[in-house]
C-alpha cells in the first residue's frame, strides 16, 4: 500500500544536507541509495566524497541547512565536483 504525502514533490533530484562543525548528514531522495542518509566528515577528502556520492545518485539540486560559516567549504566542494550550475540552496544561515 502506497503512503499518501501531504507534500507535493517539487524537486525530485534534490538532496538535503544538515551541516555541523564535526560532521554533515546528507539525505537523498527515497530509493536512490541504501541507506538514504549518510554521514560525512568535514575534511576536504570527505567533502569530495560527498559530492561524488551525490553525483553518482543523480542529484542535481542541494538544500543546505547551516548556521554560521559551515556552509562555505561544502558549497565550494560541491561546486568543484560539478554541481556549480545546479541550485545550491543555503537554508537558515545564521546572522
Amino acid at each position: 500500500m502506497k503512503k499518501s504525502s501531504a507534500f507535493t514533490l517539487v524537486r525530485p533530484d534534490c538532496a538535503g544536507i544538515d551541516l555541523g562543525s564535526a560532521e554533515h548528514y546528507v539525505a537523498v531522495p527515497s530509493g536512490r541509495a541504501e541507506p538514504e542518509v549518510r554521514c560525512f566528515g568535514c575534511f576536504t577528502v570527505d567533502l569530495v566524497a560527498m559530492g561524488d556520492w551525490l553525483l553518482s545518485l543523480g542529484v542535481t539540486d542541494v538544500a543546505i541547512e547551516a548556521t554560521g560559516v559551515y556552509w562555505m567549504p561544502v558549497y565550494e566542494a560541491l561546486a568543484s565536483r560539478g554541481l556549480k550550475d545546479s541550485p545550491l540552496f543555503i537554508v537558515h544561515e545564521g546572522r
